[in-house]
């Protein structure tokens, strides 16, 4: 079985200590085969989402996954900017450095 979390943390109640840095988001990636044990890839509002090794079958060659180039190609072919109104503030809200 495969799964992917991505996680968006409230600031407010975020356990950061899961991760050695705070950050916006997370992904976690865990292998059937190695039980409890994960991968876990931390990231920010304004930094690409990082690539990671795509889990498959124990003993299969993984390619890595690369999910800003995929939602960059969704975000293009599905021309979500003309479904999306921009004049509206994004919940949560953003800070002004994310601008």
């Amino acid at each position: 079985m495969i799964a992917f979390l991505v996680v968006e943390l409230d600031p407010e109640t975020a356990n950061h200590d899961i991760c050695h840095a705070p950050s916006d988001y997370r992904i976690l990636v865990s292998r059937a085969n190695l039980g409890l044990e994960a991968e876990l890839y931390p990231f920010n509002m304004r930094e690409s989402i990082p690539q990671f090794l795509f889990p498959l079958q124990s003993g299969d060659q993984e390619p890595v996954a690369n999910l800003s180039k995929v939602l960059k190609q969704v975000y293009e072919e599905a021309t979500v900017d003309f479904a999306i109104d921009y004049l509206v503030q994004p919940v949560p809200a953003l800070d002004d450095s994310d601008f």
